[in-house]
């Protein structure tokens, strides 16, 4: 059985890559030893999350990638974080969220049962 999931949140809806996400997404995908953790995905974002994956090479870095604008529910919803727990086919308390937003990421994913922790760019320390 896989240990957990991670997260990485992809919270801005741009045509162009933002540097700041994509920074920390290729290390996390890319090059770090998963060691049998699985990762994935849980964004509210449009159809054009997975198109833009694919042109920078980020989409085989996931096992599970989840879309609101696919299965029609937003974060802060605890249904879409239910949702990448059964589509990695995991109790949701064996996995970890890590995101951007205390409200959207950290809430909704611990009012589904998940663990969560908050990327805090800013320094804001505010959970």
């Amino acid at each position: 059985m896989a240990q957990a999931a991670t997260n990485v949140v992809l919270n801005e809806v741009s045509p162009q890559p933002n540097p700041e996400w994509v920074e920390v997404a290729n290390p996390t995908a890319a090059s770090v030893p998963l060691n049998g953790w699985n990762l994935a995905i849980v964004s509210n974002w449009d159809e054009r999350l997975r198109p833009l994956l694919q042109e920078l090479e980020l989409h085989e870095c996931f096992d599970v990638i989840v879309v609101s604008h696919d299965v029609g529910v937003t974060k802060p919803s605890p249904a879409i974080f239910q949702r990448v727990a059964a589509d990695l086919e995991l109790p949701a308390e064996n996995i970890l969220h890590i995101g951007d937003s205390a409200m959207e990421d950290c809430h909704g994913a611990r009012a589904a049962g998940l663990h969560a922790i908050l990327l805090d760019r800013k320094g804001r320390g505010t959970e």
